[in-house]
């Protein structure tokens, strides 16, 4: 294993001569990286719930969960995937049928994605922008 911090980024441009450590840097922002990873994820959630042919299928809870650990901060993704976890058992220890177990836990992993993208909106504040003061 290479000892140059960019070994971590793949792709990108290499700086340095024989003299330093040469680096590699990613050719895109990391944020855009993040982002960019993050979307396409929910785009493959949407085609799975498009996609579907029973209401028990269990790609939507793992996809849900798959873009709830994309969150970086260790104490909000712990407690949404604690929470979702919490509403599917609850779920499963209903009367209901699979059926209707299966749209109630096809809902709960939509609102919890749906709170990934409250943490996103946070991060990267795409929501309310970015303010740039008087110049």
């Amino acid at each position: 294993m290479a000892d140059g911090v960019g070994e971590l980024a793949m792709g990108g441009e290499s700086y340095g001569g024989s003299e330093s450590k040469s680096i590699r840097l990613p050719r895109k922002n990391i944020n855009q990286e993040y982002l960019t990873g993050i979307l396409l994820e929910k785009r493959d959630l949407d085609a799975i719930i498009k996609n579907i042919n029973t209401t028990d299928d269990p790609r939507i809870y793992l996809m849900a969960r798959q873009i709830i650990n994309s969150i970086l901060d260790d104490e909000i993704r712990y407690k949404l995937i604690d929470a979702l976890d919490e509403e599917i058992n609850k779920i499963n220890g209903g009367k209901e049928s699979t059926t209707e177990k299966g749209v109630k836990i096809i809902k709960a992993s939509q609102d919890a994605v749906g709170e990934v993208n409250s943490y996103l909106d946070e991060f990267f504040a795409l929501h309310k922008g970015q303010v740039i003061g008087d110049v």
